[in-house]
């Protein structure tokens, strides 16, 4: 939620908020702070994020940081 209080502040035409799997209840508390929601699952019960992944591993900063190094700017 913070981030995306934290990114309406920078008045972006549209607020997209995506990820991978929530549990419905935050959902439904994130609707309200963006534009648009985007997301793969939001089963009933919800248990664990990790429970949906075959690899959830931690990822480190310094590969954060290479991928998004290999993406290319916007045009």
């Amino acid at each position: 939620m913070e981030a995306l209080n934290a990114s309406a502040l920078q008045r972006p035409a549209r607020l997209i908020a995506a990820f991978a799997v929530a549990p419905p209840d935050t959902i439904a508390r994130l609707r309200p702070l963006a534009d648009d929601l985007v997301y793969l699952a939001a089963p009933e019960p919800f248990r664990a994020v990790g429970a949906f992944f075959t690899d959830f591993r931690e990822v480190k900063d310094d590969e954060i940081l290479q991928t998004l190094r290999a993406v290319p700017p916007p045009v």
